[in-house]
């Protein structure tokens, strides 16, 4: 299991040749998971939850964490960088750029 700890985020994550593979990891992973945040008191949010899966495929796909369904999303903020499944980042220069544009206009 690969977990990255920040500041307020625990990020699972799993990398592997197979997507089925990976899926399944997560799914185990994420019960871990669950099940921690049960043992010290607190509950998960699967609302905040997000799927980025990278690569070729052919569907949409989506995995199970607990009893909810997570749909793989086309792109993530994840601390302040968006993060699309492309792993490029247009999105993420195209709103720092409307932010600097928008300070700018604010200062002119």
């Amino acid at each position: 299991m690969s977990i990255c700890n920040f500041a307020d985020h625990t990020t699972p994550f799993v990398c592997d040749f197979s997507l089925n593979k990976t899926l399944l990891k997560l799914e185990e992973n994420s019960l871990l998971a669950i099940a921690w945040f049960e043992n010290n008191y607190m509950k998960l949010n699967t609302d905040k939850c997000h799927l980025l899966v990278s690569g070729y495929k052919f569907e949409h796909t989506f995995v199970n964490v607990g009893s909810d369904k997570i749909w793989e999303s086309k792109d993530v903020k994840l601390l302040g960088v968006t993060i699309d499944n492309e792993l490029k980042f247009d999105k993420h220069i195209a709103n720092l750029c409307l932010k600097a544009n928008q300070k700018l206009s604010a200062l002119k």
